[in-house]
């Protein structure tokens, strides 16, 4: 199984996302996959009447970079020697239509040296001469992650009911102690807002809480900033539907603050449950899956802490 930044494949599941936004994007194309049951794959898993075709690939494992690089030149290079095996026969699919492009898809590429690889296997496949009939003069092998069909992608989920997961990194202690090195100013800030959370209680007496709920705070903040980021890279309109409503509730929690006779806590708790409330009404909660609309949610209760919004006087 190997995760991305917007789900978990193993090899199966991965030629099937292939399949199918394959078939959405390139219908126009005249795409047509090859059938492996009878005589293989013949070193691609489809083709366009247009000259590209495709192999796809899905390691075993969530391999480190140097590994998974390792693996993946592997698997084009064994692929690539198919198409000189099975040339004959993938001359009658192609009815003489020569490949311009050999396309590798593959969930998530980690090494820049991956693409220098397939410029040289492009080079020397079309200087072999028993390939000539097969491949086009400007014969190329290109390595696609799933973020050149994250388009298509969003699109199959919705249709199947599915919802888009959006993965980022773990946030470790070593970022968290240098955002609040370049941060002071919104570290006092957000230190004087987790003190309202403990009423009545000496500051020597909750330093501790105070640090490691601080530290809770600033992780939830940076993980979130890096979410959006994301989706505003990736689903623009999703994005664009986050951010009216964000601006919505942080427009109303101005006067909130300002009026309210809630504790602290339950003004974050009511804050965070209306926040969520209209992201799950709206589009772009049919569309994100349930933990991606709680880290959002995470993001913006943070944001608010440590950018003032959020306040409980004095």
């Amino acid at each position: 199984m190997i995760t991305t930044k917007y789900g978990s494949y193993n090899g199966d599941s991965w030629e099937e996302y292939c399949q199918a936004f394959l078939k959405f994007k390139y219908i126009d194309y005249g795409y047509q996959e090859m059938i492996a049951n009878t005589h293989g794959d013949l070193g691609i898993e489809g083709y366009t009447r247009t000259g590209l075709v495709f192999q796809c690939y899905c390691p075993d494992e969530d391999y480190e970079s140097s590994k998974l690089y390792q693996s993946q030149t592997k698997k084009i290079n064994t692929d690539l020697k198919k198409l000189i095996e099975n040339k004959e026969e993938l001359k009658k699919h192609l009815a003489g239509v020569k490949i311009e492009k050999w396309i590798f898809l593959t969930p998530k590429i980690s090494n820049k040296e991956l693409n220098k690889y397939c410029v040289n296997k492009a080079k020397k496949y079309r200087e072999l001469d028993e390939m000539q009939d097969l491949l086009s003069d400007n014969f190329d092998i290109l390595v696609h992650d799933e973020e050149y069909y994250l388009d298509s992608i969003g699109i199959l989920k919705k249709i199947s009911g599915q919802k888009l997961n959006v993965n980022v990194e773990e946030v470790k202690k070593e970022k968290i102690i240098e955002w609040k090195k370049c941060n002071t100013p919104a570290i006092e800030i957000l230190k004087r807002k987790i003190n309202h959370l403990f009423p009545g209680k000496s500051l020597e007496s909750i330093e501790d809480k105070i640090d490691k709920l601080l530290d809770v705070y600033i992780k939830k903040y940076i993980k979130g900033q890096e979410l959006v980021l994301t989706l505003c890279n990736s689903y623009p309109t999703l994005f664009e539907r986050q951010q009216n409503i964000k601006n919505h509730i942080e427009e109303n929690l101005e006067i909130e603050v300002l009026t309210t006779d809630l504790s602290p806590k339950a003004l974050i708790d009511k804050t965070k449950k209306d926040y969520k409330t209209h992201l799950l009404a709206d589009s772009i909660g049919e569309a994100l899956d349930n933990i991606v609309i709680e880290e959002i949610c995470d993001e913006a209760i943070s944001s608010w802490l440590i950018e003032c919004p959020l306040d409980f006087g004095g």
